[in-house]
């Protein structure tokens, strides 16, 4: 053990005040609320719509849009856009068939988005081609520089002499070098395509019996694809397919809660690092009502156990997305039907699963106006925090967005609530204003909250709103600590001396490829990539003094924090 002599009582009272001061801010390190950018919520012949978003490689946020032109009598057309906000460059422009006269023809969508690990970006959507085929399903790739590499089309052909009817993307997943695409033609109904990352098709597969919501794919190339089918003795139902690598069926399962005529509908699914498949979906359990349930399958297609939610209200209760902690363990946020002081309003309920099925805790966000209350999705961070993304409604017109961040228990740390009120017009009951997306980057260190204006007249014209708008997070490298987190002795990385003036090694158990340092504000003030070593030195002799975080990535993208203190 290392001893450092104080040169006197003074100099130690000091020292010990500097490091609690700091240690003060690291307890209570939160989401910091960088920036909002709002687009333009005034008439307009344009309006804003269909939004997806991806972080990009450079801290960036890359968003597909539909650009919607009307004129007094309606809908003109329609055209897709790419916009990138923040990051190293900024960009806009229309993917779009650039024809001469769009007027009551082009009606193109966007309806994905995605990016690999590698920085390319994945475009989708209904892309009108020409008079004869009309509207086809495009797939477009990108590189980190919003550059095209290629494109694709799916499409029907002529039918009698006639056109081909309309043609649409609904979803693009990526998984390694490959891409998975599900969408819709005209002539032959819902498909799944496998594409690699230049361009070549490695398979094309019918969906047949069933309508594909969303696919996912394991670490050994299984692809399962999520959906509901509809028949007259079983109503709607969830079905689950898996399909092996060349896209040949395995099995395929349907789920249904309660049998009989009513209504099973997925809403999300993933697959675990073991291999598990976990879907939610909003099913009668009881005939009428819609209680919000978690499956869990394992690869040979056996239900391992399916967990329900019911509100006080026992009424109609949502699905919602979900994610894994370090360990396996799923958190669901859910929406709830519930009773609160006499009133029925949905609230936010966050509970989270072992990989058993045990319930390991239970929250509930409910907002102050005693108001609906609605959740858009729940992350991970790679700082160990929940965040918990939603709307909490005033009235008509006014709704606050809500970033709350959890500890590994569900313990409330921090929330960030903004209002946002829209009423152009004077009539409420034609105002919407909430959440339509969110992204938290790879890194975790940006969220975006991406939500909503929009006003709707009965004209039908250019009175209509739809305005975007973007709430931009950063996240903390180390937030607040609790109990059981407050020991570092499993740590793979030491840092000594400690604390220091002067130079600081780092030596972790395995190679370095990246090495973040912040301080306590969560400011990143130091970064390293492709070290391909165990040790590093920081020469820290001009650094402030302060309580610092260093954060380390290895070969393997496992990563490990620690701390020193500069004096």
């Amino acid at each position: 053990m290392k001893i450092i002599k104080m040169k006197n009582t003074k100099n130690l009272i000091l020292f010990l005040i500097t490091i609690n001061c700091c240690w003060s801010n690291l307890m209570v390190a939160q989401p910091v609320r960088e920036e909002v950018v709002y687009y333009s919520d005034y008439v307009s012949s344009v309006d804003w719509s269909y939004l997806h978003g991806v972080a990009t490689s450079d801290n960036g946020l890359l968003l597909a849009e539909t650009a919607e032109y009307y004129n007094p009598g309606g809908l003109l057309y329609s055209k897709m856009n790419l916009t990138k906000r923040w990051g190293s460059f900024q960009t806009n422009f229309d993917f779009s068939n650039p024809i001469a006269v769009p007027d009551y023809t082009q009606n193109d969508k966007t309806t994905c988005l995605e990016a690999d690990g590698s920085g390319n970006y994945y475009a989708g959507g209904k892309y009108y081609y020409d008079n004869v085929y009309k509207h086809d399903a495009v797939l477009i790739k990108y590189n980190s520089s919003l550059v095209e590499v290629w494109r694709q089309y799916l499409y029907s052909g002529p039918t009698g002499g006639g056109t081909g009817p309309d043609d649409y993307t609904i979803s693009v997943y990526a998984k390694g070098n490959k891409l998975y695409w599900l969408g819709y033609l005209g002539q032959t109904g819902y498909f799944l395509a496998c594409y690699s990352d230049i361009g070549a098709q490695l398979f094309f597969t019918n969906v047949s019996t069933f309508t594909p919501q969303m696919v996912r794919v394991n670490a050994s190339g299984d692809v399962y694809v999520l959906g509901s089918s509809t028949s007259g003795t079983n109503g709607s139902q969830v079905v689950l397919q898996k399909l092996n690598s060349s896209g040949v069926q395995v099995w395929k399962k349907t789920y249904n809660a309660l049998a009989g005529l009513n209504a099973d509908l997925p809403a999300h699914m993933e697959i675990d690092a073991s291999g598990d498949i976990y879907f939610t979906a909003a099913c009668e359990r009881t005939v009428g009502n819609s209680d919000a349930m978690l499956v869990k399958y394992n690869s040979s297609g056996t239900r391992v156990w399916s967990k329900y939610i019911n509100g006080s209200a026992n009424s109609n209760d949502g699905a919602g997305k979900f994610c894994f902690d370090g360990s396996g363990n799923i958190v669901v946020a859910y929406t709830v039907l519930n009773s609160n002081l006499g009133v029925y309003n949905y609230d936010v309920c966050m509970r989270k699963y072992s990989p058993s099925g045990s319930t390991l805790a239970t929250r509930y966000y409910k907002g102050s106006g005693n108001k609906h209350d609605n959740p858009e999705n729940i992350y991970f961070a790679p700082n160990g925090r929940f965040y918990l993304i939603a709307q909490t409604s005033v009235d008509n017109v006014t709704v606050k967005s809500v970033v709350a961040q959890y500890d590994p228990s569900l313990n409330l740390e921090y929330t960030d609530v903004m209002t946002h009120s829209f009423n152009p017009y004077g009539f409420p009951d034609n105002v919407y204003i909430g959440v339509t997306t969110s992204v938290l980057d790879r890194s975790g260190m940006f969220l975006y909250w991406i939500g909503t204006k929009s006003s709707v007249t009965y004209a039908m014209g250019l009175d209509n709103i739809i305005a975007p708008f973007i709430i931009k997070y950063s996240l903390p490298v180390v937030p607040r600590m609790s109990e059981s987190e407050s020991t570092m002795e499993d740590s793979k990385l030491s840092l000594f001396p400690n604390p220091a003036s002067d130079q600081v090694f780092i030596n972790s158990k395995n190679e370095i490829r990246q090495l973040e340092v912040y301080d306590e504000s969560g400011r990143l003030i130091w970064q390293d990539e492709d070290l391909g070593q165990n040790t590093q030195r920081l020469d820290i002799q001009l650094w402030r003094n302060g309580v610092y975080v260093v954060r380390v990535t290895d070969q393997e993208n496992q990563v490990e924090t620690s701390r020193f203190v500069k004096q």
